[in-house]
């Protein structure tokens, strides 16, 4: 997955576990100085198994939710779920900051161990005014939303609480698959349907349906979502838009063109006001086929809320990265590439039988590409033997990389220009590390009022 900074101005937050316990040591990269450093407290994520995909950034700090199963002794401390904060200061000065925790309403905690019980945090209010925490429990078929009035007595509020029969839905036992909380109503969707529901006072407790589901994406306040939807498997995809300005969803004219190959919707990367993933490389098509090798498509979406004809585009990988992409140790990602405020591109990264290329997209309407780099793994300088690439990105100029034990960055730009450097040890054992992107804001978005959060889990 893809690592974003919307500022130019931004600190990287990476919690490390290197030994299974409950204490995570925080280390900071700081733009600015162009180094990471390491926090003097912990952050201490006691008994629970938290939720590092579901994190919020309220009030300075970094919070996250835990689990609810019923793992823990009933005597324990932590039986019930719970809220954990951490907070980073805004300079670079590495102060002494305690890991805070925040209850959870008593209502939220009865029932929790419940198999049908899923318990979420998420941002409430807008971003210009006050913005505090809003839970919502997910119980035997029964939504209960509160928001955080007190941070400091850590004070709740119920707003809402309502049974999913009667919420008014056409479906028939509904099967909720997922929820979040979106302008202010619950969004959640079922195995056929996304909805909204109002919680405020203008569409309090009003359901209306946005549409079939398949995939969402967001920006800021003044936002567009858009859904990728299809219903039978073709490689034509409906885009329907929603635009925060009128408060509805539309159909666009044209499809989303997906080509004959499975593309990497976890992989996106928006450029030239433009949508872009990268395909598959597995051998499953004739060699005679159209889309036998690897490619890029692009889907615009107009600035305005007019719903112009858009073809979907086709670009090209280099020749070099289509030769041999078939191989099973092949795999390719798109990034974007270049600073918030100047021109920004595609970056490609190729990695084949232990071999990373890099390339960058000079030139849009000719898809004309330049290699700025190709290294052999081994020839990195890293100190393990035989190491094996778990998953790797684009930030900030570097190449940053996972193997099976640590975190490196290895440098694209002049002046660290193939240099490594390590950055941490990492405990993930599965087969491919994800580099999960989170960009959130404190206040209003300005330059400096970005924090990126990189978890390892």
């Amino acid at each position: 997955m893809t690592l974003e900074c919307d500022s130019d101005d931004y600190r990287l937050i990476l919690f490390d576990n290197e030994d299974w316990s409950s204490h995570f040591d925080c280390h900071v990269y700081s733009h600015k100085q162009g180094a990471w450093s390491l926090r003097k407290n912990r952050f201490f994520a006691r008994s629970r198994d938290l939720k590092f995909d579901m994190l919020m950034i309220c009030n300075g700090a970094i919070h996250f939710i835990s689990d609810c199963y019923s793992y823990l002794a009933k005597d324990s401390t932590h039986c019930r779920p719970y809220i954990m904060s951490y907070k980073i200061p805004n300079g670079d000065v590495d102060e002494r900051v305690e890991t805070k925790l925040l209850r959870v309403p008593k209502e939220a905690r009865r029932g929790s161990h419940d198999d049908s019980c899923d318990i979420n945090i998420f941002k409430w209010g807008a971003v210009a005014g006050h913005q505090t925490i809003c839970l919502v429990r997910l119980r035997k078929c029964v939504f209960t939303v509160w928001i955080l009035t007190n941070y400091e007595s850590c004070s709740w509020r119920r707003i809402m609480k309502v049974r999913v029969k009667g919420m008014g839905l056409v479906e028939q036992n509904p099967d909720i698959r997922g929820f979040t909380i979106l302008n202010d109503d619950l969004v959640f969707a079922t195995d056929k349907k996304v909805y909204a529901y109002g919680l405020t006072s203008e569409k309090y407790m009003v359901l209306s349906k946005i549409c079939d589901h398949r995939t969402l994406e967001c920006d800021s306040d003044n936002y567009r979502l858009i859904l990728f939807d299809n219903e039978d498997w073709s490689s034509h995809f409906d885009c329907h838009v929603y635009s925060h300005k009128q408060g509805t969803w539309s159909l666009r004219m044209n499809c989303f063109f997906a080509g004959s190959r499975d593309l990497k919707f976890d992989m996106l990367v928006i450029c030239n006001g433009a949508i872009h993933f990268i395909s598959d490389c597995y051998s499953y098509l004739a060699k005679d086929s159209n889309h036998f090798r690897s490619y890029i498509m692009s889907y615009k979406i107009t600035n305005g809320d007019e719903d112009e004809r858009i073809e979907t585009k086709l670009l090209r990988v280099p020749n070099e990265a289509r030769r041999g992409s078939q191989d099973d140790s092949c795999d390719m990602n798109i990034f974007k590439w270049g600073a918030v405020a100047r021109h920004q591109t595609i970056c490609l990264v190729r990695m084949r039988k232990c071999v990373f290329t890099v390339w960058i997209l000079t030139n849009y309407e000719s898809c004309s590409w330049r290699r700025i780099m190709k290294v052999r793994v081994k020839g990195m300088g890293l100190v393990e033997q035989n190491p094996d690439i778990r998953g790797f990105t684009i930030l900030n100029g570097d190449l940053v990389f996972a193997t099976d034990k640590k975190v490196y960055a290895y440098g694209l730009t002049s002046e660290k220009y193939m240099v490594l450097s390590e950055i941490c040890d990492h405990r993930c054992d599965s087969t491919f590390v994800h580099f999960v992107p989170y960009s959130d804001t404190l206040r209003p978005c300005e330059i400096g009022d970005k924090i990126c959060v990189l978890i390892y889990n």
